[in-house]
């Protein structure tokens, strides 16, 4: 590009910054390298101004005598404004600002500038804003690619918006964090990171992220995380079975019932290497009794009313179920448990329903070696058949109604009402796909929260590990 386009994205220092550095190089200019020497620049002012004109060692120094240079020895009385230029190019381009006074404001509120500026000041924001907002539609815009995120994307993902959800933090706390999530799940930093920038920015790297998302705020930074792994899930989904798309996994939402419930998530985890007895260990025992005495201390009506079990019975008649002849299975769990009958069938049965009794929030397990995979959360067809779980004989499904289904048949019905028994969990079930559902009204947090607290209940009394772990919203 020519000298003039360079000043449509960058402020005269940083090409004469270029010429300093690389005179051979400056002879042509190409535009990726603006925020690069924009960022030198404000290096050499701060190097300038860090010592009210003093130089404070040698490095200090060098940078000071570098923006004499690039400002014809002629420097302004005041410093410029100091910020990424990156930084501030991804928080117009991704949070849709156009306003420098709004863009001025983020960046007050995040103390990344004074709150005070001067006239000459405030003349140099509204360039920098103007520049870095051309740079982010003409240049990175084009390249921007659909986001590329796995399952266990999505799934970290969804407990890093659980935590910025959960209270307002401190940048450095969020950074933390950041690296926290994926050693709690013994995953490489680096790919999570990828995964990070890739849902906020659609980019593989960026800014430091505890300081970006503060940025960001952390709501909006939460929203575009969900927005971005919301749309690498329907072009999954949209590309089964034919093409693996990003999100594929062992379980995929379907995009019409995406469109029809925004609201409804759902987690999922692989299990393997699993150890499944009939005799409930004394602790799971003392377990079931305090849950069970929890229980009873609500009245059934008030319980299923409100919480999960209401936002399930609120879901299932918009596709076309009544929820007291069907009822969601948390409100049969919760129904067999006031009446003294909480169900014994295995170590891992028996877990699941605990938590289901616990949280509310529907789990079922299925053995992965019965299923033909992947599992599908659709809306039934009138060609569909389900074979109830402890039933012999296949029963037709009603067509609309919401089903999890195999390459094969309907394996539950009503979203969590009943499942198959073609894939009912025995002693001798080595590997098992297990299921969290959600709804509107159930956000990605308590799904989270009751996965994680699953897992370490099945390690416990199931042996066995989670290989896979996924989040669709």
């Amino acid at each position: 590009m020519t000298a003039t386009e360079w000043l449509h994205y960058g402020n005269i220092e940083s090409l004469r910054m270029l010429m300093l550095d690389k005179p051979r190089e400056a002879k042509k200019l190409f535009p990726g390298v603006v925020p690069r020497y924009m960022d030198l620049v404000s290096s050499a002012a701060q190097g300038y101004f860090g010592g009210e004109g003093e130089a404070e060692n040698q490095a200090q120094a060098r940078e000071a005598r570098t923006y004499q240079f690039i400002t014809l020895f002629q420097p302004p009385s005041e410093p410029p404004v100091i910020i990424d230029y990156l930084t501030l190019a991804n928080l117009i381009g991704n949070v849709g600002l156009s306003d420098p006074a709004i863009v001025q404001d983020y960046l007050h509120r995040s103390d990344l500038i004074p709150q005070h500026l001067s006239p000459v000041q405030q003349a140099d924001l509204h360039d920098l804003i103007g520049q870095a907002q051309r740079f982010y539609d003409e240049q990175m815009t084009p390249d921007l690619q659909p986001p590329q995120l796995s399952a266990l994307d999505g799934f970290l993902l969804g407990e890093l918006v659980t935590y910025l959800n959960s209270a307002e933090h401190e940048a450095e706390a969020i950074h933390n964090e950041l690296f926290q999530i994926p050693r709690r799940h013994e995953v490489d930093p680096k790919a999570f990171f990828r995964a990070l920038y890739n849902a906020l920015i659609q980019q593989e790297r960026g800014p430091r992220g505890g300081a970006f998302i503060k940025l960001l705020g952390q709501a909006t930074a939460a929203e575009l995380i969900v927005q971005r792994v919301k749309a690498a899930t329907e072009s999954a989904a949209a590309a089964q079975p034919t093409e693996a798309g990003p999100m594929a996994g062992p379980l995929v939402v379907d995009p019409e019932v995406q469109a029809r419930y925004p609201g409804l998530g759902v987690a999922y985890a692989v299990l393997e290497d699993l150890t499944i007895t009939n005799e409930r260990p004394a602790d799971l025992e003392s377990r079931i009794q305090a849950a069970t005495a929890a229980a009873n201390a609500h009245n059934f009506a008030e319980a299923i009313a409100s919480g999960p079990i209401g936002a399930y019975r609120a879901l299932y008649p918009s596709f076309g179920t009544n929820p007291n002849a069907m009822p969601p299975s948390p409100e049969v769990i919760l129904s067999l448990a006031q009446q003294g009958r909480f169900p014994l069938v295995n170590t891992l049965v028996d877990s699941v329903n605990l938590t289901v009794l616990e949280t509310g929030i529907s789990a079922a397990v299925y053995d992965l070696g019965k299923l033909a995979l992947p599992l599908v959360l659709r809306l039934a067809t009138a060609e569909d058949k389900h074979l109830a779980l402890g039933s012999k004989h296949y029963t037709p499904v009603e067509r609309g109604e919401l089903v999890y289904a195999d390459g094969a048949e309907v394996i539950c019905r009503a979203l969590n009402h009943r499942d198959s028994d073609k894939t009912k969990i025995t002693n001798r079930t080595q590997r098992a796909l297990l299921v969290l559902d959600g709804s509107p009204g159930i956000d990605a947090a308590h799904l989270l929260a009751a996965l994680h607290d699953l897992l370490a209940r099945l390690k416990t009394h199931a042996g066995g590990k989670a290989i896979v772990r996924g989040l669709v919203w």
